[in-house]
């Protein structure tokens, strides 16, 4: 049985799916209002698909 892969976006590539700026997201972040799936060590910010619902 297959594994199911996660496709991990950019914050650059989920703000333009939402059609906003991708500072918005690093604001919302910084505030707990929406926080990435993953964020790596030098802070770089991942999203889910999934969690385009969520944001919606």
């Amino acid at each position: 049985m297959k594994k199911a892969v996660k496709r991990l976006m950019t914050t650059a590539r989920f703000a333009k799916l939402h059609k906003l700026n991708k500072r918005i997201l690093h604001y919302f972040d910084e505030i707990g209002l929406f926080r990435p799936l993953t964020k790596t060590n030098y802070d770089y910010r991942y999203y889910d698909g999934s969690q385009s619902i969520d944001f919606e």
